[in-house]
């Protein structure tokens, strides 16, 4: 197996320095362009590309692309993923949320004086239904709204027309000068296949009593899939589906008044990627004059150059499904990964934790290297190849090649019957007779 090109320290030093002085002047160059400053400089979307990929919900699971956009995006209209504010869909880009809508549609109101009245309806007329192309069955709602300003405006025009006209002028000609009142009304809906699905949510478990049952394959083994929040009838084990906190009738109404926004305010609905960015070109080791000052960072390993972030693309497939959607995973994931954001949003940076727990994060290895463990079959899941990894002397930006290497020799190890620490200095004690001491 090739081993990697390990750099002397003095062209390790130059590369840093190359790379340091690109991004100086990029960085220079937008915070002298009135345009471009708004866009945040290459240091400012690096940092919250990495903070959007583990802090926000279904940020693992977007593409290098989506996450630049999305955190683009986010910077340039001063939205908060984090909160809900804003989302990335796959398939459909980026998109407010409600909060998000709502917010920035209220700053533009207050810009012009005004305010909007807001009212619900629900739809019960079958023409209406037809009209609007909404399913019968559904539950929907009108949301009904104006703004005080256009009011004003049309009270303003219907005067002026009755000074031109003269108060002998029928009502109707004034109307018909100054038109219809001005209400904008959003439309939302909730189907019932869509509300049979958020009370009865899937949810997957291994059955041991009744292996039979165990026939849909989700997260690399088949499993049992029921509906619903009652335990499984033969195991008893305990449904991890979450009950639906929202009512159908506020979500349709929420979908109905999100709509009403859209139509009312100009919002930009259509950022799309076109690549990423200023991932394709940076190095974050040689960012900062002190370049192990982001060892151990979550920034995504894959950012690093842009010749890593192509294998990375051909490597690591992400899943396209809906970011509130992680049935898939298993309890103790999801629980792990949660610890790891929290630790990610409230984490100390003068304080580092234990280095030895931080080396058994994912986060601290290429997101690329991980993967490769897991595609060689030598871990489950991100999580124990980061484990298995922690054992050894690597440094954080090792290969593939011989993080594989080194993999195969724990993995045999540990079948071997040897505990993880000593399974893993022996395994990396054979890659260093094989190729020589190196980071890889």
């Amino acid at each position: 197996m090739a081993q990697e090109k390990v750099l002397t320290k003095a062209e390790q030093r130059k590369a840093e320095a190359k790379a340091e002085e690109k991004l100086r002047k990029r960085s220079e160059l937008v915070r002298a362009s009135p345009g471009l400053l708004p866009y945040g400089t290459p240091e400012e979307l690096a940092e919250m590309v990495g903070r959007v990929r583990f802090m926000v919900q279904g940020g693992d699971k977007l593409k290098d692309n989506e996450i630049w956009a999305l955190a683009q995006a986010s910077f340039a209209l001063g939205l908060n993923p984090i909160i809900g504010e804003c989302w990335w869909l796959p398939g459909l880009g980026f998109m407010p949320g409600i909060k998000g809508l709502r917010r920035l549609g209220r700053d533009q109101f207050t810009k012009r004086d005004a305010h909007e009245d807001l009212h619900f309806e629900l739809i019960t007329k079958k023409t209406d239904f037809e009209a609007y192309k909404i399913p019968l069955e559904a539950l929907a709602f009108f949301c009904k709204g104006t703004v005080s300003d256009k009011r004003r405006a049309q009270a303003e025009d219907a005067k002026v027309w009755r000074d031109a006209l003269g108060p002998d002028a029928p009502y109707e000609v004034i109307l018909k000068r100054v038109g219809p009142p001005t209400e904008t009304i959003g439309i939302g809906f909730v189907t019932a296949e869509q509300m049979e699905e958020l009370d009865n949510p899937r949810w997957y478990h291994v059955c041991d009593a009744n292996p039979d049952t165990n026939t849909v394959h989700i997260y690399k083994k088949f499993q049992r899939e029921l509906r619903g929040h009652d335990p499984c009838p033969d195991c008893e084990k305990k449904s991890y589906a979450r009950v639906n906190a929202m009512p159908h009738t506020q979500r349709a109404q929420k979908r109905s008044e999100a709509h009403w926004w859209k139509q009312e305010c100009d919002l930009p609905f259509n950022v799309l990627p076109s690549g990423t960015g200023f991932a394709e070109e940076l190095n974050y080791d040689g960012m900062f004059p002190d370049s192990k000052m982001l060892e151990g960072s979550f920034l995504p390993g894959s950012l690093k150059t842009g010749e890593e972030v192509e294998k990375y693309r051909e490597l690591k497939e992400e899943s396209d499904e809906n970011s509130d959607k992680l049935d898939e995973m298993d309890e103790d994931e999801l629980k792990a990964r949660a610890a790891e954001a929290s630790e990610t949003l409230f984490g100390d940076d003068e304080e580092d934790e234990d280095p030895k727990a931080q080396r058994r994060k994912p986060s601290f290895w290429r997101d690329d290297v991980l993967q490769a463990i897991v595609e060689c079959g030598y871990a489950d899941n991100d999580f124990e190849a980061a484990g298995m990894l922690s054992h050894s002397a690597f440094h954080p930006s090792v290969g593939k090649d011989p993080a594989i290497f080194y993999s195969k020799h724990y993995r045999a190890n540990r079948d071997e019957g040897l505990e993880p620490a000593e399974a893993g200095d022996k395994a990396f004690k054979k890659y260093t007779e094989e190729f020589g001491k190196g980071n890889g």
